[in-house]
């Protein structure tokens, strides 16, 4: 239990370190723990495996040394003959650099000759008397602790045993000496390949994480808002996406802002120009109550008078047709008057209706026939806002039509389709540049058209635009209904 709490907590310790430094030191780590840990794991068992070979070696050296003296000696061993075994002995030192020691005992453990000096034997005998007098029948090896080095003692019977044994020490000291001396080449081979590879990945990160930071530094300023930063591709990586990503959302950025810029200008444009038109339009009222309202109420009066001064019943008639149809004439203006205010059809008798009504007065008034279409739209409700609306853009769309387009035909498509409400203005005049329009500035015909945009917009629609010079005109306006339009199959309605 103890083991897991700390194993967690050390692991903690080690992903809060890994997230809290750079990419570079984290490449770098890594690139330094890839060299260090196979390095060292590899130079461990290469070591092992080189210990394992050489010693292997030395034992069959030894054995090769026991076999080869062991034969040279059985028959001088027999005659009891010291001095050339001692001969023998230091012959064998001449081509044995290994060699510490060579020992021939009898069957009884005693020394008949050795390669050292007495006290040396004695010293030998002591320690591993006990050993000495087991079973001398077979090779047997071991290792000896001499104090400055291990020695590989190898034991062979001679003549199986019964003319004695001999006892072959060979030093691990060159053994020893060749594995250090390839540790330490194999250690300086890593640290060279460790030091290349510090080196690649330090290149490496500088290459990776140059774009990275360049990218941090070009968001701090969009963070700022300075958009004007571009993050240079210097590949075509997964780096190079993501700086050509950051590139296009900065773009994108920009001309959002430019949009919402140019649309709180709209804004402030149209709110004063609905101001200006509020003014307009009340002293367009009040100039028609005076010039025409009022005259005429005046004339009444005076024709009144003039009826109470008649002469006679014949005369008196004729003053009240005078009076008749001036009062006629009156309503009619008071009438015209409240239809530009606000079309009481479109309260009474419905969009349609008063679209119809409209298409009528605009033909009367401008001399261009309008052609009305409807699909889809019976049981189709609309609230007041909408109705409104469309009706408000549609009168728009007309009235740009009769100023600018100098058509000789106009047609209108209402349709309701997918609980979406689709309305279709269309004329056959001379067009015009629509990016060219938009884009010069703010102008009458500019209000216009954002001042339909601005309607659809207030009651979740779309509104486009598309025209070209001598191609004519076409609006189209899409809302969102609020239900679902009946699923009986529509009737079309065609009115010129």
């Amino acid at each position: 239990m103890l083991f897991l709490i700390f194993s967690r907590l050390w692991r903690r310790r080690i992903w809060q370190w890994a997230n809290g430094v750079s990419i570079r030191t984290k490449i770098l780590v890594l690139v330094l723990a890839m060299g260090i840990v196979p390095g060292l794991l590899i130079t461990m068992q290469t070591r092992r495996m080189v210990i394992g070979s050489l010693r292997h070696q030395l034992q069959q050296q030894g054995m090769s040394v026991a076999r080869e003296v062991g034969a040279r000696c059985a028959d001088l061993v027999m005659c009891n003959d010291v001095e050339t075994l001692n001969a023998i002995l230091e012959d064998a030192w001449l081509y044995n650099r290994d060699l510490r020691y060579i020992l021939i005992l009898d069957a009884e453990g005693r020394v008949l000759a050795s390669s050292l000096g007495p006290d040396f034997e004695e010293a030998y005998i002591i320690s591993f008397g006990d050993y000495l007098r087991s079973d001398t029948t077979a090779y047997r090896q071991r290792l000896v602790n001499a104090g400055s080095e291990a020695i590989l003692e190898t034991t062979a019977p001679i003549l199986g045993g019964a003319a004695g044994e001999i006892r072959v020490g060979l030093g691990e000291a060159s053994m020893w000496q060749t594995v250090n001396t390839l540790t330490r080449q194999l250690v300086v081979v890593f640290v060279m390949i460790t030091l290349v590879g510090v080196a690649a990945a330090f290149g490496l990160t500088w290459w990776l994480t140059r774009p990275v930071l360049a990218l941090a530094d070009a968001a701090a300023a969009a963070e700022q808002g300075d958009y004007s930063r571009r993050v240079e591709m210097t590949a075509n990586d997964e780096i190079g996406a993501l700086a050509a990503a950051f590139n296009a959302l900065i773009e994108e950025v920009q001309r959002r802002i430019a949009e919402c810029e140019q649309r709180e200008r709209m804004r402030q444009f149209y709110l004063q120009r609905i101001i200006h038109a509020q003014e307009e339009e009340r002293r367009r009222v009040a100039r028609e109550l005076h010039d025409e309202t009022a005259q005429a109420l005046a004339s009444l009066v005076v024709g009144l008078r003039n009826v109470e001064e008649a002469p006679n019943e014949q005369v008196m008639r004729a003053r009240l047709g005078d009076l008749r149809h001036v009062l006629g004439t009156t309503v009619e203006d008071v009438r015209r008057l409240a239809r530009d205010l606000r079309p009481m059809a479109l309260d009474d008798l419905g969009l349609v209706t008063a679209l119809l009504l409209y298409a009528d007065e605009y033909r009367q008034r401008f001399g261009v026939p309008v052609r009305i279409e409807v699909v889809d739209m019976e049981d189709v409700p609309l609230s007041p806002l909408l109705e409104t609306t469309v009706y408000r853009i549609v009168q728009e769309a007309l009235i740009n039509a009769a100023r600018h387009a100098a058509c000789t035909e106009i047609s209108v498509l209402l349709q309701a389709h997918d609980n979406i409400l689709s309305v279709i203005v269309e004329d056959n005049g001379r067009g015009f540049d629509v990016g060219r329009v938009l884009g010069d500035g703010y102008n009458r015909s500019q209000f216009g058209i954002y001042g339909m945009k601005e309607r659809a917009e207030l009651v979740g629609g779309e509104l486009q635009i598309e025209s070209a010079p001598g191609k004519g005109c076409t609006v189209y306006l899409r809302i969102p209904l609020p239900t679902q339009s009946s699923a009986a199959e529509g009737k079309e309605v065609v009115r010129t």
